[in-house]
């Protein structure tokens, strides 16, 4: 087993560039390749793994703010596809550690996603138009995020 502890990274740096290198070998660690063009963030697993990951910066489901040097994202970023598995937030170029995804995070990810695209017949954008008209649903959303962020900390 490789001892990624040495590698781990809790500082990230944001670069804002058009497009994402094509060579994927040359994306550093520790940083965020940001490209507002495509609305995508890409970045090597913080955890040390080296495993890289796509982020998609839909405004509907993900909020990025930069203040001209530090960056935060928002809600927290789950790396189900790599064997890691990490979890963790982005806040002011730091990465806050989170426990790793579980399968049980999995199922109820999956769930939520499914429920939310078959819920309205027009899918999940349609669920984002409801959702922006009642204030309710967004206070709901914050406190939804609050709760799971003071669950999945280590």
């Amino acid at each position: 087993m490789v001892n990624r502890a040495n590698r781990k990274t809790d500082i990230v740096k944001p670069v804002f560039v058009e497009t994402i290198p094509a060579d994927l070998t040359d994306l550093q660690a520790g940083t965020l390749y940001i490209s507002m063009k495509y609305n995508t963030l890409v970045h090597r697993c913080p955890c040390g793994c080296g495993g890289l990951s796509e982020v998609g910066l839909d405004p509907a489901t993900r909020k990025l703010i930069y203040d001209g040097q530090r960056v935060s994202i928002e809600p927290s970023i789950g790396v189900r596809t790599l064997p890691c598995r990490s979890h963790y937030w982005i806040t002011e170029n730091q990465i806050v550690w989170a426990k790793p995804i579980s399968k049980d995070m999995d199922k109820w990810y999956d769930k939520k996603r499914h429920d939310l695209t078959h819920t309205f017949e027009g899918g999940a954008s349609a669920w984002h138009s409801i959702e922006d008209k009642r204030w309710w649903f967004r206070l709901m959303h914050k406190v939804e995020e609050w709760l799971r962020r003071r669950r999945f900390r280590k």
